[in-house]
C-alpha cells in the first residue's frame, strides 16, 4: 500500500498546471535551440515523456535543469541530460598506479615500516580494485616489495 501512496505522490507532483509549464518550458527551449516546427502532437509527445522520465524529481527542479542545460547546450535536452544535472552519477574511484609503484619501492628500499597506515590502506585499496577486476596484486610481508600480475584472470 506504501509503494501505492508514493506512486499517487510522484503523480501529483506532476499535476497539469506543472505539465502545461512543463509544455511552455520545451516550447521555448525548441525555439532557443534551434529546433523549430514541432507539431503538437510532437510538443505534447515530448511533455508526456519528461514528466514521466522525470517524475521522481519536483518540477521547480526540472525547470532549474532545463534553464542550466540550454546556457551550457545548443541543443534540445533528452531526459538522460536533465537527470545528469539533478543527480550527477558519483565519480568511480580508480588507482594511481604511480602513487602505488612509489610506496612499494619505498617498501622495497625501506622496509614495512617505510609507510605510514594510510599510504598502506591506499596501497590495499589499490589491491582490493585490481583484484575486483580480475588482476591479481600481492603485498610481500617480509618488506622485499611488492608484486603485480597483470594477467586477466
Amino acid at each position: 500500500m506504501q509503494q501505492n501512496t508514493e506512486v499517487a505522490q510522484i503523480k501529483n507532483l506532476w499535476d497539469s498546471d506543472s505539465k502545461a509549464r512543463l509544455s511552455e518550458a520545451l516550447s521555448l527551449v525548441c525555439t532557443l535551440q534551434k529546433s523549430y516546427g514541432k507539431t503538437p502532437d510532437q510538443l505534447h509527445t515530448m511533455v508526456a515523456g519528461f514528466a514521466w522520465a522525470l517524475a521522481d524529481f519536483e518540477p521547480e527542479a526540472v525547470f532549474s535543469a532545463l534553464k542550466i542545460y540550454i546556457r551550457r547546450k545548443n541543443d534540445v535536452p533528452a531526459p538522460a541530460d536533465i537527470i545528469a544535472i539533478l543527480a550527477p552519477e558519483p565519480e568511480i574511484w580508480s588507482p594511481d598506479w604511480s602513487v602505488y609503484n612509489r610506496y612499494k619501492e619505498m617498501l622495497a628500499k625501506e622496509g614495512k615500516y617505510a609507510l605510514t597506515p594510510e599510504e598502506k590502506k591506499y596501497m590495499a585499496m589499490c589491491e582490493e580494485w585490481s583484484l575486483s577486476r580480475g588482476a591479481s596484486v600481492s603485498v610481500e610481508t617480509s618488506g622485499e616489495g611488492v608484486s603485480r600480475d597483470k594477467r586477466k584472470r
